[in-house]
């Protein structure tokens, strides 16, 4: 992820970020319905000159751990927003990714490193587990795929290479079948969603 992101480091605008757009460092409001709307930040401690993107890309891992069953879609709508007040580069966008897989991977060893520090300290070892799991869930999404999904949150059209294999794909799409024929047996839908 450090050598993706060095590789492009050139093209990535920096300038002055929070660096740690978390939970618990986003104070809200309520608003009519008596929902928590964010309203501020603090801790201002982590605020560094940096990539502008990586603030998007903590936020991301932040939001992943509400839900680790779906990194892709939960990281695409924070920067869906970033991009909606300051629009990313195509640079900042093939960033994201490597940048969510860092800091995913900063967190988890981070607090497990403080977890055996101070094993009384709840907060770091209550972290431990939801940091893994976010590790683990960010780490299995192809990083083409990501940046892809990314492109397509914020509204660009896919890669030239995505382009170009979807193209290869289609143009060899005869040359056999990708299943093998099931003869006069019908095929069965298998419904795999979680409300069933």
């Amino acid at each position: 992820a450090d050598d993706t992101v060095r590789g492009i480091g050139d093209g990535l605008r920096t300038g002055v970020v929070h660096a740690d757009v978390t939970d618990v460092n986003v104070v809200c409001r309520t608003d009519r319905a008596r929902r928590p709307v964010p309203d501020g930040l603090i801790d201002f401690g982590d605020i560094a000159r940096t990539w502008l993107v990586s603030d998007a890309a903590v936020a991301a891992v932040a939001a992943v751990l509400h839900d680790p069953a779906r990194p892709l879609q939960t990281a695409a709508h924070v920067v869906r927003g970033y991009h909606s007040v300051l629009p990313r580069t195509e640079e900042e966008l093939a960033a994201v990714w490597p940048l969510v897989v860092m800091r995913s991977a900063l967190c988890a060893v981070s607090s497990e490193q403080q977890a055996q520090l101070e094993p009384h300290n709840g907060y770091a070892v209550e972290s431990q587990a939801g940091d893994w799991q976010v590790w683990r869930s960010v780490a299995q999404v192809p990083w083409s795929l990501a940046e892809e999904h990314v492109r397509a949150a914020v509204g660009l059209a896919p890669t030239v290479a995505r382009t170009t294999a979807v193209r290869h794909l289609a143009d060899t799409a005869g040359t056999g079948p990708v299943v093998a024929v099931l003869g006069d047996r019908p095929a069965s839908v298998v419904d795999l969603s979680t409300t069933t």
